[in-house]
């Protein structure tokens, strides 16, 4: 399912990307039976299968959650997982365009 906006049939790339992250931190939310936020055994196993090459110089995952566990109840909310996706995404632009110049 997109969201509303994106044409049926016709998503742009940005949007199926999108929606993958969407998708992506739902379906690994669900493996534990907690539909709206990832355990760390969830949160261990997306950075592992989804995030090899991004998250591999990214130090210990224990402390890579807690760091991003703002509400320190051990599981990360979709709006927590967003914090790391931003700082994933500000890697790879520096690691990309920035060296374009």
């Amino acid at each position: 399912m997109m969201a509303a906006g994106a044409k049926a049939g016709g998503a742009t790339e940005l949007e199926k990307a999108l929606n993958t992250i969407v998708s992506t931190f739902f379906n690994y939310a669900k493996m534990e039976g907690k539909e709206n936020k990832i355990s760390h055994a969830e949160f261990t196993k997306l950075a592992k299968e989804q995030l090899p090459n991004l998250m591999k110089d990214i130090g210990p995952l224990d402390e890579k959650m807690k760091a991003l566990d703002v509400n320190q109840d051990g599981q990360l909310k979709f709006s927590e997982f967003m914090r790391l996706m931003s700082e994933l995404i500000k890697d790879i632009k520096t690691e990309t365009w920035s060296k374009k110049k």
